[in-house]
């Protein structure tokens, strides 16, 4: 371990820092998820905060490389992969060598709301994004990505997520109108965005740049 990670893991126990977890979308063989992802972490990083990204992909949502996935059960689904492999390589190993670069915890990815809500007294702030967290076609039914599952209000930070849609489920809309107004900083990725929090909460938001931009200078 170099003098660098040395003094960022002695940081994590400073009373003094501020500990921030980042609710997003880690395991995901996607460039810009990744890259969107390592850039918030990375820009935290250099503002002298300990960061960790916390290792969750909800149950319902898209499907994630998880850390103590076991292999398929169905022989047909061994077959189909070996084949597969002989004319494709995965880029599974690409993007978890690449997210080496962050700190993740816990170590074994969680995919319950009871799990994640033991995480609520962990961190001085969570922040949520960026990318498509709260595109329920991604993430699914659950509404850890509006933070419900944190306790104090005062912790809970967007920055630059996106909604990937034009309109939030009717049946959740009141709920999610109700968990963006705890919010203590809110943001957005699109004017589209922006608008769709006015309508259900009232309240004008900036529209930021993806954290990506945040990185290129």
């Amino acid at each position: 371990m170099n003098q660098q990670s040395k003094d960022y893991m002695k940081s994590s126990s400073n009373p003094t820092v501020i500990k921030i977890g980042i609710l997003s979308l880690p395991n995901t063989q996607s460039h810009g998820a990744a890259l969107q992802l390592y850039a918030l972490y990375y820009t935290l990083v250099k503002l002298g905060c300990y960061v960790e990204v916390i290792n969750y992909c909800s149950h319902d949502g898209i499907e994630h490389y998880k850390s103590n996935t076991s292999l398929p059960k169905r022989v047909v689904d061994i077959c189909k992969k070996t084949f597969v492999s002989f004319f494709i390589k995965s880029p599974k190993s690409a993007f978890r060598k690449f997210e080496k670069q962050i700190v993740k915890y816990p170590a074994k990815t969680i995919s319950t709301d009871e799990e994640l809500s033991t995480l609520s007294d962990r961190y001085d702030r969570f922040i949520v994004g960026s990318d498509q967290v709260w595109n329920p076609f991604i993430t699914g039914s659950t509404l850890g990505f509006f933070l419900d599952f944190v306790k104090d209000n005062n912790k809970k930070a967007a920055y630059a997520p996106s909604f990937g849609t034009d309109k939030v489920d009717s049946e959740k809309k009141d709920k999610i109108a109700n968990l963006l107004k705890e919010f203590q900083y809110l943001s957005v990725r699109e004017k589209k965005g922006a608008e769709i929090i006015k309508e259900l909460t009232g309240l004008d938001v900036p529209v930021v740049l993806d954290p990506t931009f945040l990185v290129c200078r």
